[in-house]
């Protein structure tokens, strides 16, 4: 259900930080649409990135919306 939800989010959101447009996320672009959701702190980005390279399934240095719905389903769970 949560992973639902997250998907829909993405579908969504993702298009407004894709700035070139390709329908994938560099690891600037998903950084700064993860950092648009929180308000409250920043994000350290050596974290992030070790984070996005785990997540990168293909290697190929961009987020698809599954990878990126993967990655923040383990951020909250289940």
């Amino acid at each position: 259900m949560i992973k639902k939800w997250i998907t829909e989010i993405l579908n969504e959101e993702s298009p407004k930080f894709d700035d070139d447009g390709n329908g994938l996320l560099d690891e600037e672009e998903a950084y700064t649409m993860m950092q648009s959701f929180n308000t409250v702190s920043t994000i350290d980005k050596e974290y992030f990135s070790v984070k996005f390279k785990d997540f990168d399934v293909d290697g190929d240095n961009l987020f698809d919306n599954k990878e990126m719905a993967d990655f923040w389903f383990s951020l909250v769970g289940n």
